[in-house]
């Protein structure tokens, strides 16, 4: 592509950063907000053809523009999970000057920290008439800083145990044209999983939920049994459940049978349920398996790779990092 050198047609094409900096983490999530701005000279217009051929590109080292690949992506949306790095305070004022019509792009990357690129805009006109905000007419180009994800470690994040629960549900076992009620005893704690700075916050997993559960059944112990008349004995257990809770799912209580629990209360934690039953007939409702190890997502995008651990016979969570 040799682009045109003229203000024949545009009278402005510019490229700006339009988030608050020009860093993103090299975790391929962190995404940066590209603007390119169009005007046209007088008595010229730009279609919406001309107008959806707006491109990112890079100059390689034999001269030629290339539009975005490999460690750089591009795309025309925006990963709502994430904020841009350093989201506070305002683009500067320089970058929204008005421009007859514009283009949004997200950029991410996955290169070595410290790595710097520079980007200009690209616009055809015709199939032999292509615009580079590059040239001299123009002027404009932009330049992307990819920094290190950071390491966590487990210091960094804090798990909270909460006594949510401890109630009872009554069931009633038939045999031999006898009835008698039994109850299970059941017992949910409700974990906070958070970083311990505050500045920090959880948004997202990349484990597979169902309904905003994953589950993995621990088993259960004999608590011998119980003696209903002189023919009939029906096993007493201990079962204990491990869930987890996706910290995007909109359901806002945790139920078994008619109890329930708030979950996901807490913004920037991701929640843990362990649900014991004890009694003649539990009956739980395992779900889909949870991953025996997962990663938790920064609002930045980078990932910590976590296992939970199970402690005291299932009767205790913990976790541990990965690497």
């Amino acid at each position: 592509m040799k682009p045109m050198n003229d203000s024949n047609w545009l009278s402005r094409l510019n490229i700006n950063i339009t988030s608050n900096s020009n860093r993103i983490f090299n975790n391929g999530n962190n995404q940066l907000q590209i603007s390119v701005g169009l005007t046209p000279r007088k008595d010229e217009s730009i279609t919406k053809e001309q107008l959806n051929s707006v491109r990112l590109v890079t100059l390689d080292d034999d001269g030629q523009y290339q539009e975005l690949s490999g460690e750089y992506r591009v795309s025309r949306k925006r990963d709502e999970r994430f904020e841009y790095y350093a989201d506070t305070g305002m683009a500067p004022s320089r970058l929204l000057e008005s421009t007859a019509c514009s283009r949004k792009f997200y950029v991410s990357s996955t290169a070595s920290g410290g790595s710097i690129k520079t980007l200009y805009a690209a616009v055809t006109r015709d199939e032999d008439s292509h615009y580079v905000s590059h040239t001299s007419v123009f002027n404009s180009s932009v330049k992307v800083e990819t920094i290190t994800s950071p390491n966590r470690q487990r210091s960094d994040f804090k798990l909270e145990r909460v006594d949510a629960l401890m109630d009872t549900v009554t069931d009633v076992v038939e045999h031999d044209r006898k009835s008698w009620k039994v109850k299970t005893a059941v017992d949910i704690d409700l974990y906070h999983l958070e970083f311990k700075n505050p500045a920090f916050r959880i948004v997202d997993a990349d484990a597979a939920f169902q309904d905003g559960l994953a589950a993995t059944f621990l088993g259960e112990r004999d608590d011998g049994e119980v003696f209903w008349g002189n023919n009939f004995a029906s096993p007493s257990v201990e079962m204990n459940l491990h869930y987890l809770v996706d910290p995007l799912s909109q359901v806002q209580a945790f139920g078994y049978r008619h109890l329930s629990v708030p979950i996901n209360t807490r913004a920037g934690a991701m929640n843990f349920i362990r649900l014991q039953l004890r009694g003649i007939d539990p009956k739980p409702e395992a779900g889909p398996p949870a991953p025996g190890s997962f990663a938790v997502l920064d609002q930045y995008g980078n990932k910590y790779k976590i296992k939970m651990t199970i402690e005291g016979a299932g009767n205790f969570m913990d976790f541990r990092m990965l690497r």
